[in-house]
C-alpha cells in the first residue's frame, strides 16, 4: 500500500530537479580549475626532484578522496549540521587534546607527529597502513558550524554585549589547545572568525568600533614590543627566529642609533659575527624568507617557464610544495601566473558571496560566510608571509599546497557552501510554511470543525 500522498509524490521529483537547477556549477568549475592549476604548479616544482617525485601522484589520489568528500557534503542536507555540529565540535576538541597528549608519547592507537616544532598531526593505523590527519583543519569547520548555529539562534539579542561572550569562548577553547602544541600559526587562523560572524550577524556598531580601535592599539603595541624587546618570553627556536626576521625591517623605526653611535661611526657597522655566518647554517629563518622572495621575484612578468624554476627545483627554496608554493608559482609563471591564481580565488569568493546573499536561512548565510572566511584567512596569511608582510606561520595555500587532510577540508568547505546554495529553495519554502502556520488560523478552524 502506498502511504505517500500524490501531492508529495509530485513534489519529490520537482524538488530534486529544483536542487540540481539551483546548484552553483560555476563554483564547482572554479574550484576544480584552481586545484588543477595547483597540480600543474606542484609538478613544475617537484617533478623529477629527488625525494619529491611522488608528491603529485599522492596529491591526485587525495584529489579523488576530496571529490568523494565534496559529494558527501553536497548530498547531506546542511540543516543537519545544526545538530551534528555540536558533537563534531566536541569530537574535534577531544582529538586536539589527544594530539596534545600524544605529542609526549603514544596514546592508544594514536601517535602524535611533530612538524616544524609543533605536534600538529595524528597518525592512526588503517588497513595495515598508517594514516595521518590534522585535527585542527576539521576543527575550523566545527567552530564555524557551532558559531553559525548559535548566532542564528541568538541574532535578535546581539544588542546585549554579553551575547558576544559565548561565541568568543567557543573559539577560545580550540585556540588555547592548538597554541599549547605549540602551533601559533594555525591558532591565529581561528581568531578572526568570531568577529567576522558577529559583524555579519548584526552586532551593534558601537561594539564594532570599540573592538576595531582596541585591535589597532593592541597591534601597534605588540609591534612596538616585538621591535624593542631583547627577548620574547615563550618563544624559542625557529618561532623566535621567524618573529625576529619579520620585525627586522621596522626595528630601526623604534630603535634608532644613539648620538654616540652616530658620532663614532658605529651606527652602520655590523655585529662581529653577522657577516661571517652562513644563513643556511646559522639562520634558517632568514635563509627561508630570502629564498622565497628570490624565487618569487625572479619570475618577473611571465616567469621562467614550467619546470624551469632554479630556486625550487634545485632545492634552495624550502617547503616549495606546501607553505611556499606561491613563490614556486611566481618563479615558474611570474606575475601573470600569480594574478591568474588570485583571479580564480576572486571568482570563487564571488560565487560564495552570491550564495550567502540569496540564502533566506540565517544559519546557511552565516555558515557560508564563515567557511569562505577560512579560505580567505589562509590566502591572506600565506601570501602575506611570502611577501614578508607577516611572519612565517606555516599556513598552506588553499587548493594549491600539497596536503591530504588540507585538500579534503577545502573540498568539504566548498561542498557545504554549494549545498547551501542548492537548497535555498527548500529554505524559502520552509520559511513560508512557518509564516503560514504563524499567521493563518485556517488549520485551527479545520481542526475544530
Amino acid at each position: 500500500m502506498n502511504l505517500v500522498r500524490p501531492a508529495e509524490q509530485d513534489r519529490q521529483p520537482s524538488r530534486i530537479v529544483s536542487c540540481l537547477y539551483q546548484l552553483d556549477y560555476l563554483l564547482i568549475l572554479f574550484v576544480l580549475a584552481t586545484t588543477a592549476f595547483g597540480i600543474i604548479v606542484l609538478e613544475g616544482a617537484t617533478g623529477g626532484v629527488p625525494g619529491l617525485t611522488k608528491i603529485v601522484s599522492r596529491q591526485m589520489m587525495w584529489w579523488a578522496v576530496s571529490a568523494a568528500v565534496f559529494l558527501f557534503a553536497l548530498l547531506t542536507p546542511y540543516r543537519w549540521l545544526q545538530f551534528l555540529g555540536w558533537p563534531f565540535y566536541a569530537l574535534c576538541l577531544g582529538l586536539l587534546i589527544a594530539l596534545l597528549v600524544a605529542g609526549h608519547g603514544p596514546i592508544g592507537f594514536l601517535t602524535g607527529i611533530k612538524a616544524g616544532g609543533a605536534s600538529s598531526w595524528l597518525e592512526a593505523p588503517l588497513g595495515g597502513q598508517s594514516v595521518r590527519f590534522q585535527p585542527s583543519e576539521f576543527a575550523k569547520i566545527a567552530v564555524v558550524t557551532v558559531l553559525s548555529h548559535w548566532l542564528a539562534w541568538r541574532r535578535r539579542r546581539l544588542g546585549n554585549v554579553l551575547e558576544t561572550i559565548p561565541p568568543l569562548l567557543l573559539v577560545a577553547m580550540p585556540v588555547i589547545i592548538i597554541a599549547k602544541q605549540p602551533d601559533y600559526g594555525t591558532a591565529a587562523t581561528f581568531l578572526p572568525l568570531p568577529f567576522l560572524l558577529l559583524f555579519v550577524a548584526g552586532i551593534p556598531w558601537r561594539v564594532v568600533l570599540t573592538v576595531t580601535v582596541v585591535g589597532i592599539m593592541a597591534a601597534a603595541g605588540g609591534l612596538y614590543y616585538l621591535a624593542t624587546a631583547e627577548s620574547i618570553p615563550g618563544l624559542t627556536g625557529n618561532k623566535k627566529d621567524r618573529i625576529r626576521v619579520f620585525i627586522e625591517p621596522v626595528r630601526g623605526m623604534f630603535k634608532p642609533p644613539g648620538v654616540e653611535d652616530i658620532l663614532s661611526g658605529a651606527a652602520g657597522q655590523r655585529e662581529p659575527d653577522q657577516g661571517k655566518r652562513k644563513p643556511s647554517e646559522k639562520d634558517p629563518a632568514t635563509w627561508t624568507i630570502q629564498q622565497a622572495e628570490m624565487a618569487l621575484g625572479s619570475g618577473q612578468i611571465t616567469g621562467k617557464g614550467w619546470k624551469k624554476g632554479s630556486q625550487s627545483r634545485l632545492r634552495f627554496l624550502p617547503a616549495r610544495h606546501t607553505d611556499f608554493i606561491f613563490s614556486a608559482l611566481g618563479e615558474q609563471f611570474g606575475l601573470v601566473g600569480c594574478l591568474a591564481l588570485l583571479g580564480l580565488y576572486v571568482l570563487i569568493v564571488w560565487r560564495a558571496a552570491l550564495i550567502a546573499i540569496v540564502s533566506p536561512d540565517p544559519f546557511g548565510k552565516y555558515l557560508v560566510i564563515g567557511l569562505v572566511s577560512i579560505v580567505l584567512i589562509h590566502l591572506f596569511i600565506n601570501i602575506g608571509m611570502v611577501l614578508r608582510l607577516l611572519p612565517i606561520m606555516g599556513i598552506p595555500l588553499p587548493l594549491i599546497s600539497y596536503g591530504g587532510s588540507f585538500l579534503a577540508t577545502n573540498y568539504l568547505i566548498f561542498g557545504i557552501i554549494a549545498n547551501v546554495g542548492m537548497r535555498r529553495g527548500e529554505a524559502q519554502e520552509r520559511l513560508a510554511q512557518s509564516a503560514t502556520r504563524l499567521f493563518d488560523p485556517a488549520p485551527r478552524g479545520e481542526a475544530s470543525a
